[in-house]
């Protein structure tokens, strides 16, 4: 059967995988879609802050989703109108519209990190101010959003049995103070912090954790593996990407095991 992902927001992974795509992209565009695809959803946004975007490459069928951070009511980061339930729902009507009703994905990834610093900077910013680590009341409040988060999307996702998130890699930020270019931010070891606590919720709910942190480690130096300040080339990109196409080849090499298993099994009774 056809590898198919889902990941909640534009990760290192989705984006490495829309660059490998796009020459597939362009030929469908001047030919039409190749035979068995789907024609692409009508949710489709690439705006900015709020976009879905899709791509296939046979065997692969990819979707990504992006959405504002944890928090159930927001306000959020760039002021985006929609909840992560919103978020969520509508990613599945596009996984719908472009897999196709019956194709469920083997992987769906969850992550939010850094727009949750960006929230609280935007509009909570006496939690931020001063401080050189976040408090735990914070870290408990996001550990918390976090789990309801993962526990809604697998009630939209029910049939996927690969859960995965992540670490995220530190922005650009001075050696010297650990202070972010881009303030809103916040500090070097805020991520820290928050790394930790999506290594929790991984643990707690049985999601395997892709650590983005360690991956970019040896492409880091001089930080120059940031194309913008805050997300990474096409080599992390590239990088991680290797690691979910793991995951998921090793979740279907342990289901035939498992049915090979079952078979002898059934044969010798």
């Amino acid at each position: 059967g056809s590898k198919q992902t889902h990941s909640m927001q534009p990760t290192a992974a989705a984006e490495a995988a829309e660059a490998a795509a796009d020459q597939l992209r362009q030929q469908q565009q001047q030919q039409g879609l190749a035979p068995g695809h789907h024609n692409p959803p009508s949710s489709l946004n690439k705006t900015a802050y709020a976009f879905h975007t899709c791509n296939s490459n046979a065997p692969l069928t990819l979707a990504s989703s992006y959405f504002p951070g944890v928090h159930p009511t927001g306000p959020y980061h760039r002021f985006s109108a929609q909840n992560y339930k919103q978020r969520i729902d509508s990613a599945r009507e596009m996984w719908i519209q472009y897999a196709g009703s019956g194709n469920e994905p083997d992987m769906v990834a969850v992550a939010s990190l850094l727009w949750d610093i960006a929230r609280i900077y935007m509009h909570e910013r006496e939690k931020l101010e001063g401080l050189l680590f976040l408090d735990r009341d914070v870290l408990d409040g996001w550990i918390k959003n976090m789990t309801q988060v993962v526990e809604y999307a697998q009630q939209k996702f029910p049939q996927t049995r690969l859960w995965v998130t992540h670490t995220t890699m530190p922005p650009h930020h001075s050696i010297v103070t650990g202070l972010m270019t881009k303030p809103y931010l916040g500090r070097r070891y805020f991520i820290h912090q928050l790394n930790a606590a999506a290594a929790t919720v991984a643990q707690k709910m049985g999601l395997q954790l892709v650590d983005y942190e360690a991956v970019a480690e040896p492409f880091s130096e001089g930080q120059k593996h940031l194309v913008d300040l805050i997300h990474p080339n096409a080599l992390v990109g590239l990088e991680v990407f290797n690691l979910m196409l793991n995951l998921v080849i090793q979740q279907q090499q342990q289901q035939q095991q498992q049915q090979q298993q079952q078979v002898v099994v059934a044969g010798k009774r």
